[in-house]
Formats: structure tokens, sequence, C-alpha cells
């Protein structure tokens, strides 16, 4: 940390910090020290020593912050051209992180140290090592190994898995042009059977579920993502072509339902198709299985009107960042598209949900559609 922050911010006296929270519920009472007013008035601390305190702290927040974003690297910019910044873990999430890292990096180093042909290595340890730099939020150089390993001869299969993985790091840093023209190639092989003879098979969970099982297969993934990076780049109909691929292809189990029926009936409602999507969501029931996470199906009951959005997203205003990730771009939809709307109020849900100032989860998709839909339609600060 730059010393004179340091200084700035230890002259801070630590024993006004309660004093924070507590002028946020209008009690002059400190919860932590149990300081009343009374206390201060005898610590001479005065009205105006309080106020002074509190904007030093904002401004030691402040500067420690631009100092932190200087010395991160960008992983991503918004479509307005905002630097987005990963996180800084620490700990043992940021121990277990490294570890699985050079872990991948290792196992890629094998082929080199046995002197494998660069046309012969194991193209899968190239997808993993990206995965591995993914979770890590290192996008960059994720995309530059993908990117690198499209030059090299592989499988049919391999090639498919490459520009599904390709994809979706390209629909992260929105570039979602690039990200539809490589997932529909990939959605082409997978959706040819001599080209990909298995493309049923489980995809391998990088960050698994509470049951550690693999919910999605190298065919859903591929359409799910070819299907989301047309609808973020406004490609409606082809969108629901892509999607109407994904749906064959969710079959297998109710996750993967879900998520298909959540984007369908968005694409049918927007190209005022509105009997077809509510017809769609038929197979959408209460109790369904939801290993990781219930956003779509919750979601999709909002849809279907067997939920409302107090029953999921109450004081939406008030919502955290994860919860604004994860649902705020379909209740902002509801209210933008769904009966009754309330498009003011929709732009105000996408604006919360897409705001890289409040939330560090600009990778989700959630965060990604709300940002596309605000750049639409000129909001998009």
């Amino acid at each position: 940390m730059n010393p004179e922050i340091g200084f700035f911010c230890s002259f801070l006296p630590s024993t006004l910090s309660t004093i924070v929270g507590s002028t946020n519920s209008h009690s002059y009472r400190a919860v932590q020290n149990r300081l009343t007013f009374r206390d201060l008035c005898r610590m001479r601390v005065s009205f105006a020593s309080v106020m002074l305190y509190l904007s030093g702290l904002r401004a030691c927040t402040n500067m420690v912050e631009a100092e932190m974003n200087e010395t991160r690297k960008a992983e991503g910019w918004t479509l307005s051209g905002r630097p987005l910044y990963p996180p800084i873990f620490t700990g043992d999430q940021n121990q277990s992180l490294e570890i699985q890292l050079q872990i991948a990096r290792n196992n890629l180093a094998i082929d080199a140290c046995t002197e494998t042909p660069h046309d012969q290595h194991d193209p899968s340890k190239v997808i993993w090592l990206a995965r591995r730099l993914g979770y890590s939020w290192k996008y960059l150089e994720a995309l530059q190994v993908l990117r690198d390993e499209t030059r090299v001869k592989m499988s049919t299969t391999h090639q498919a898995a490459l520009g599904r993985h390709l994809g979706h790091r390209l629909i992260t840093v929105r570039n979602f042009t690039a990200a539809s023209t490589t997932l529909g190639a990939a959605a082409t092989l997978v959706s040819n059977g001599t080209a990909v003879p298995n493309p049923d098979a489980w995809e391998e969970d990088g960050e698994p579920n509470e049951a550690n099982v693999p919910l999605s297969t190298l065919s859903f993934n591929t359409h799910y993502h070819h299907a989301l990076a047309l609808y973020l780049s406004g490609r409606f109909v082809e969108a629901l072509e892509a999607n109407t691929a994904c749906l064959a292809a969710s079959h297998i189990n109710d996750e993967s339902i879900t998520a298909s029926l959540y984007w369908r009936w968005m694409l049918l409602t927007r190209l005022g198709r509105k009997d077809e999507a509510a017809s769609s969501l038929a197979p959408i029931h209460f109790g369904m299985r939801t290993l990781e996470g219930a956003s779509y199906l919750n979601l999709t009951l909002l849809f279907k009107g067997e939920l409302q959005v107090r029953d999921i997203l109450p004081e939406w205003r008030a919502a955290s960042p994860l919860d604004l990730a994860t649902l705020g771009y379909g209740v902002g939809f509801w209210y933008y598209f769904g009966p009754g709307a309330n498009r003011t109020e929709g732009i105000e849900v996408w604006t919360a949900t897409a705001d890289p100032d409040r939330s560090p989860y600009w990778p989700a998709f959630g965060f990604v559609a709300a940002e596309a839909e605000l750049y639409r339609l000129g909001s998009l600060m």
C-alpha cells in the first residue's frame, strides 16, 4: 500500500469506526463498543469531528480501491468500455485456486517433458488449463490458451469441445459476434453424428455441485452457449433456433430443462409469440431438482404465474449483488416485457444488476444480459 494512504488510514481513530453503522440507523449508539451519545460527549467528540472522520474514511476507502485497481489487470470491459477487474482472492480460497491451476499447468507441461509432438498432445489438458484460468478469473490468458490451440490439428470431438469453451470465454469478455461464430461451428459439429460420435457424454464439472454429480453434456453446453451468444447479440430469431437444439439436448435432467425454457420463454415473448411462450413452460413445476441453485426454476415459475416477484426477489433495491446477478435480469425482463409491463422498473432492475461499481459478478450471464439490454437501449453508463 502507498505509505501515505497507510498513514492516513491508520490515523483514523479505531474507536470511532462503529459510528459508521450507527449513523445509518439514525442512532448515536455505537453497537460494538456500546458508546452512547453521552459517552461521545465525555470524549469531547463533536458532531463536526464525526463528520470529518466519516469523510476521511470515505476518502481512505476510495484511495485504497483506486490503488488496488491500479495494481490489478482488467480482465474484461463492459460494452461501453469500462474496465472490469477480478476479485482479490485470499486465504484458503486463493490457495485452492492456485494449486488447481498449477496442477493444470503441470499436466500440460508433461507433454513437453516427454517430447510429445505438438500435434499429438492431449487437447483436453489445454481445455482444463483454460477452465482453471477461468475459475481464477484470468480470462484473457484463458482466451489466449484456447485461441493458440485452435491452430493445432485435433479430432472433431476436441474441436467441438474447444469451440464450446472458447465461445463461453468470448461471452465473458463481451465479444458476442466472435462467440456466436465460434459456438455456431461447434454446434454444427455436435449435431453431426459422425463428427462427434458421443455428443451426450457428460462434461466433468470443474466446480462440482454438492452432490458431485455432473449436470451437462458437450451437446447441451454447446447449444446453450450458442443460443445465449446470439441472444446477447440481439439476433433473437437465430437464438430461438439454437435454443430449440438446446432444448432437444436438455432431456438429461431438470436443471437443463429449466435453463433452456427460461431463455426460450423470453425469446418467444420478445418475438411477440406469447401463446407459444406460455405453452413452452408446461414442463415446469414445483419440486424440480435444483442441484445448482433454484434461480432458473423460480424465474420460470414467475413467468408461469405461479410465483410473484416478492416471492423470489423481495425489495430488489436492497437485494445483494449475488441475488441480482442470478435473478435480476429475469425479474427486470418480467417488468419490462411481462403482463402489466412497467418498463421503467425493468430498466431500473437491469441497471442495479449490471452495475460494476456495486457488483463483482460481472461474468455472470444475468449481469451480461442486463448490460446488453441497457446498451441496446442507450442506457448503459
